[in-house]
């Protein structure tokens, strides 16, 4: 299976020519604030996805199959010229982003960047985010809302009043009904599943459970709402968790989404506000993440470092 052996990173932020190297598996990359993290983890979402737009420099991606080795460069100067290659030669950035895609590795799908100190207040003010990350994790999903884009651009095509229009309204309408279904009996259970057994795992009790809730019960918005099972406390919404809660069912909302994917490359930025007892139940999550896919974490704690397989310290 292809994984990210190395990063060449060149005049990018704060790096004017460092390398960093994993290993299949899990990895950590431990350092102080301001050391770097946050510049490697920009400098591996330019080179895979190109997301900040007023990022520039030159990075190389490696990755290694067996014995094959493949280099991925992507270079934009301070005037937005890109260039892209492949093995050194130069190719449209089509051809670049397909060759991603044959290791696995999707622009919209994954690397699934999760910050993992998440403001989960902002759930219930952004529920719909949410909703549609886990539902890119169904592939009819997928399918619908290809038909959705479809319809909507033949209405701005028809004259709002013709008969054209009502039936494609009427489409439009079933083909939303359809997909909150398939949100609400399908993709949304299972994926809470998954999440409250990785929850009740890093708690270290398997009775208290997150979910993951489809309609927004205090905000009146659609799309989802994170809850929590207080045992006797009864269940309140995210906004009454405590800190040490958020960052668990941030945690857990991250590996359930690792196990639902598809891809082969995963990232949790900030693991930090972390229970030092609390390591060794973090650490097994994580390894259990990384027995599927290539899983890179980054943290201020020594301890994950201490703990992981391979570690980078910056």
């Amino acid at each position: 299976m292809p994984y990210l052996h190395s990063i060449d990173v060149v005049n990018f932020r704060d790096f004017r020519n460092r390398t960093f190297r994993f290993a299949p598996g899990l990895n950590v990359i431990h350092g102080a604030n301001a050391s770097g993290k946050s510049s490697l983890i920009a400098a591996l979402k330019f080179g895979l996805t190109g997301s900040d737009p007023d990022a520039h420099g030159n990075v190389a991606l490696s990755f290694q199959d067996g014995e094959t080795v493949l280099n991925l460069r992507r270079m934009k100067r301070r005037n937005g010229e890109e260039a892209y290659s492949i093995d050194e030669d130069v190719v449209p950035k089509r051809e670049y982003e397909e060759e991603l895609m044959r290791m696995g590795i999707n622009a919209i799908h994954l690397p699934i960047m999760i910050h993992t100190g998440l403001g989960w207040e902002r759930v219930d003010q952004f529920p719909a985010k949410v909703s549609k990350t886990i539902e890119k994790l169904e592939s009819r999903a997928g399918e619908i809302s290809t038909q959705m884009k479809l319809v909507r651009r033949q209405l701005r095509n028809s004259p709002s009043s013709s008969r054209r229009a009502k039936e494609l309204n009427d489409n439009l309408e079933e083909l939303t009904q359809e997909r909150k279904v398939l949100f609400d009996t399908r993709t949304l259970p299972n994926f809470n599943r998954r999440m409250q057994e990785f929850y009740g795992m890093l708690v270290g009790d398997p009775v208290q459970a997150v979910a993951l809730r489809s309609e927004g019960r205090r905000t009146g918005l659609s799309g989802v709402e994170l809850n929590i099972d207080h045992g006797p406390r009864g269940r309140g919404f995210v906004s009454e968790m405590s800190k040490t809660e958020k960052t668990r069912a941030a945690m857990s909302f991250a590996m359930a989404l690792c196990e639902a994917t598809t891809s082969r490359l995963a990232v949790f930025d900030d693991v930090d506000e972390v229970d030092p007892n609390g390591f060794r139940r973090y650490m097994d999550g994580l390894e259990g993440c990384a027995t599927r896919l290539q899983v890179l974490v980054t943290s201020r704690h020594g301890g994950f470092a201490n703990m992981a397989p391979n570690s980078i310290v910056l």
